[in-house]
Formats: C-alpha cells, structure tokens, sequence
C-alpha cells in the first residue's frame, strides 16, 4: 500500500488531524509528523526517512504554512525525490514560485466534504471502494446452524435444571439453620451491632464495624488568577506568593530581559551552550524586601507538537527555605512564537523578610527527549537562588 506524507504547518494541527483520520479509515496510509516522531528521535531523520518511504505528499496550504521554513524544506526533499505533490488550499493564502505550475485541490469550509472523493482519486484510491472499507460491518465469527442450534437448548436445559434441583434442596433444608431472632440494631450514639450465631443459640456475638467517613465532592476552581497567600508558618521564614497574569509579557520573561525576574537579576549568567550541557546553575541576588521579584522557569521547543511531548517526560518542583512549593501556587501558561512554543511556570514573589532566602526549582527529564533542535539524556537540572534581602 503506497504511503502519503502530510507536510503542514502547526497552527493547522486540528484540521490535519482530520484530515488523516479520513484518509486512514478510507484505507490510506498516513504518516506525519506528530504520530511518526517519538521523543528523543532526531527531527531530519525521521522526516527523510518517512519521505523516502512515501509515494505521495500532501501539502495543506496556508498563509503560516507557505512561509514556514521546514514545509518548504519537505517540499523541495519531496521534488527531488519525484514524489507525486497533491496541494490542498486549507486556508486562503497567495501560493509561492514552488507551487504555482501544481493544481491545489480547494477544501475550504464545506468543499472539502465534497472535494475529498477528488483527493482519493489523485491518490490513486477508489472512492466507492474506500466507502465501503470505512463502513466494512464485521461478519459473525460462527453461523447459528443446527448443530449450534442443538448445543445451545442443551445448554439451556442443563441450567434450568441445575436451578430446579437447588431450590429444591433449599425448600427442603433444615429450619435450624435459620435465624430466627431478629437483628439488633443499634441505637443512636453506638457503633456494635448484634447478630445472632443460630436459632439454638440465644447469645448474640458482637462486632464492632468500620465507620466510613462523610465524602465531600470537591468544586470546581475559579478560571480567572487570583492572589494566593501561602499558610502563615510559611511567611515567618519566606515571601508571600500572588498569581499575576503576566501573559502580556510572556516573551519578554522567557527572553530574560524582565527587570523583575529572578533569574534575569543574577550575577552568574549563563550561555545558551552552558544551559545544553550544564546541569546546576547558581544565582546570587540581593535586593529590598519592598520589591516584588518574579520566579520562573519555562521550557521551549520547535513547535507545539514536540512541547505536548517533551513534557510527558519533564517534572518540575519548587521549594523556598527547604519547603516545598506546590506546583498550583504556580502560574502554568503557554507561549506561542513563530520559531518556538513554550511552556512557563512563574509566580510574584513579594513582602520579603529580611535576610537570607534559598530557592531552589528542580527539574527531571525522566527519559531522553529532544525539542526540535538538541538532544538531552535523562538527567536532574537544579537552578539555586541565594536572595539577600536588605533591611
């Protein structure tokens, strides 16, 4: 069976994703990107080797995809390799030089219900015969004929005799047997119930049950961010915490260029090539406890598929003062660039006592991932902050 490569641009997941789904229950085999590529596999491999491995390449056009660098790579790999390219317009965009000597096939809003037997076609796929492959019914595994016939009342009647002599048996058991004192039940306030043994012995024997505690379902939390204080023997010893909604300035907090950020306050600074080979990064801080300083720490990928992955492997914990922080005091937000998307935990850190504060955020990689541009081993990453706070 020839297999079909699907080459699009992230933002248009959702419609690719039922895109293959049809292809797939009319009986094509689909490969692209977010099923093919497990985490820790090198990006170009997998993509070379799935188009070596295709007959035909399915272009989903767009304006994000006409200008995304790595569907334009797939395309050229595609040509020289003389592989059959099918362009389907998605979303109204102008096609570049490389598109313009192919015939896109448009499945905007509701053509593309009516355009997808045309796509079977260029595929080289029967659409009346890939109809009936997706509504193909399972026959039975046996037919009902007379010797399974004869088996079966067999059966029936073995059973329904079974349970005419057992009711027999029971009609005719000894009445001793039965209890015949009836049970007591306690009065308010008690917790021992009395059963009695037999009808020939009147002393009950006493058991004491296990009481099961009254269950409260738990409501749903509020959607908007709100201020979160954490328990007063935690403020003796380190800052108060408030969620603020710093979506705004997420770029400029994951770039580093945040005055109020922790780790942009640091006197160590590190490379980028430092943070790909380092485990443990150390920071000094020294400010005033009248400042609000925030703490985060983010993740970045080439794209939104690789992220969902990475962080199937990624844990995260928090601790100030040797105590650890629970994760849902931290702000969990995504962002979107167009080169990355990345995952952030950040919260406002403010009302500082005076002294010496140690803030340590630990991240593990349970297995080997990669994010679309390095590979990373399984390993622990600690980033310590020593924060002097000024009388």
């Amino acid at each position: 069976m020839a297999q079909v490569f699907i080459s699009y641009s992230r933002k248009d997941l959702s419609f690719v994703d039922k895109l293959a789904a049809d292809l797939k229950n009319a009986g094509v085999d689909v490969w692209y990107d977010v099923s093919g590529i497990g985490g820790g596999s090198r990006w170009r491999s997998e993509i070379e080797n799935a188009l070596r491995s295709s007959q035909y390449v399915i272009v989903v056009l767009s304006p994000d995809a006409v200008t995304s660098e790595w569907v334009e790579r797939e395309i050229l790999f595609s040509s020289n390799l003389k592989r059959k390219i099918i362009p389907l317009m998605y979303r109204l965009c102008e096609l570049p030089l490389n598109y313009v000597n192919l015939n896109y096939i448009d499945v905007q809003g509701d053509n593309y219900q009516r355009e997808f037997p045309n796509l079977l076609r260029a595929l080289a796929f029967d659409p009346k015969t890939a109809a009936l492959l997706a509504a193909k019914v399972k026959k039975p595994s046996f037919l009902l004929t007379p010797k399974y016939f004869v088996s079966i009342i067999g059966v029936i009647v073995v059973i329904f005799g079974g349970l005419f002599v057992w009711q027999l048996s029971r009609n005719w058991s000894s009445p001793a047997l039965i209890p015949t004192s009836p049970i007591s039940i306690p009065q308010t306030g008690s917790t021992e119930i009395a059963l009695p043994t037999s009808a020939a012995d009147d002393s009950p024997t006493l058991f004491t049950p296990t009481l099961v505690p009254e269950m409260t379902l738990p409501t749903a939390a509020p959607m908007e961010i709100s201020t979160t204080v954490l328990p007063t023997a935690f403020e003796a010893s380190g800052p108060k915490m408030k969620k603020d909604d710093l979506s705004s300035v997420l770029s400029v907090l994951i770039s580093g260029s945040l005055d109020q950020s922790l780790r942009n306050l640091a006197i160590e600074t590190y490379s980028e090539a430092d943070y790909a080979s380092s485990t443990d990064f150390n920071y000094i801080i020294s400010r005033e406890r009248s400042e609000d300083l925030i703490w985060h720490w983010h993740w970045c990928t080439k794209d939104a598929a690789i992220l969902i992955r990475n962080f199937v492997s990624i844990t995260v914990d928090f601790a100030i003062n040797e105590q650890p922080i629970p994760l849902g005091e931290f702000v969990e937000d995504q962002y979107m660039g167009s080169d990355r998307a990345c995952r952030v935990y950040y919260v406002t850190l403010f009302d500082w006592p005076t002294g010496t504060h140690h803030l340590v955020n630990t991240v593990t990689f349970t297995q080997p991932i990669n994010d679309g541009w390095d590979d990373y081993p399984a390993q622990t990453r600690t980033y310590d902050y020593l924060v002097y706070i000024q009388p």
